[in-house]
């Protein structure tokens, strides 16, 4: 019997080695690549496709029986760059959580850049299609509610408390190589790093965002913010705090009040080109700083 055991798991740890070999060989062949580029909608897919054929970069579409669909932009400056398609925001099956992970392990890629959109924190500050860099995340859906009561402990109502709650900082050779584009770039839009607010609600008014802000910060400014989005949280799922691998660079469509319903589809295409535009020139940066 133990002889009987023994042969059939050697047969399956042969299987499995097998099997193990053969995902190996296709990622190694078909999907290594240094740099991801996650895009949510389909107007950051259009606009970096137009970002593409600017810069003179493929933008193959491709097929994977691993992870679906995605696009192989050839070697820019010193990396190999594939993108793909998350769903919108962090949750679910192919949102950025699950496509950080999954595609990460997938292509050995030592750094996942998001592109797209985002919204401005301050009308009088910013404008529709500057760019938005994260030096940190700040992954707002993560608080603890608490009931509020008065001395008779009679319920008064609830308190938000932020205090467990940590600004996660991006890649740091990310963040350098954006800030010598910052530094460097002639760019028609203006760019912003900082802070972005991150998390899985759809943000339309500016007395929610305000207050938000106000609870983070304890101050009525904007604490080192410059924006939020929604797919930058899903992010912190591929890499341990201390490590990252990730970075948010996204242009502003909207500032999360009133008029954005009425901006928004004006204004969105610019903002995820400008964005797009901004990567590509850094990345293409990276290649002169490295030879130096």
């Amino acid at each position: 019997m133990i002889c009987l055991f023994t042969n059939l798991f050697n047969k399956l740890k042969t299987a499995i080695s097998g099997i193990v070999c053969t995902w190996t060989h296709n990622t190694d062949s078909d999907l290594k690549c240094d740099i991801l580029l996650f895009f949510a909608t389909q107007t950051e897919k259009e606009q970096l496709e137009i970002g593409a054929h600017e810069f003179g970069f493929p933008f193959k579409e491709k097929s994977n029986s691993q992870i679906g669909s995605y696009y192989d932009l050839g070697t820019i400056g010193p990396n190999r760059v594939l993108a793909v398609k998350t769903r919108m925001g962090a949750f679910f099956h192919k949102g950025s959580a699950s496509q950080a992970i999954v595609l990460q392990a997938t292509t050995s890629a030592t750094s996942i850049i998001q592109l797209g959109m985002a919204f401005g924190i301050d009308r009088d500050a910013q404008n529709h299609g500057d760019v938005l860099i994260s030096e940190w995340l700040f992954p707002y859906d993560y608080r603890t509610i608490e009931h509020d009561a008065d001395e008779h402990q009679e319920a008064e109502g609830y308190r938000i408390d932020y205090n467990r709650t940590t600004k996660f900082r991006a890649k740091q050779s990310l963040i350098n190589m954006f800030d010598r584009e910052r530094s460097l770039g002639d760019h028609t839009f203006v760019v912003h790093s900082g802070g972005l607010l991150s998390g899985g609600s759809r943000i339309f008014s500016q007395l929610f965002l305000r207050k938000l802000l106000f609870r983070i910060s304890s101050s009525s400014g904007t604490g080192g913010f410059i924006g939020g989005e929604m797919e930058g949280v899903g992010l912190l799922a591929a890499s341990n705090k201390a490590n990252p691998v990730w970075i948010v660079v996204k242009g502003i469509s909207d500032f999360a009040d009133d008029q954005r319903h009425e901006e928004i589809i004006e204004r969105r295409p610019e903002a995820c080109l400008n964005a797009v535009r901004f990567v590509f020139s850094a990345l293409l940066r990276e290649e002169t700083v490295q030879a130096e």
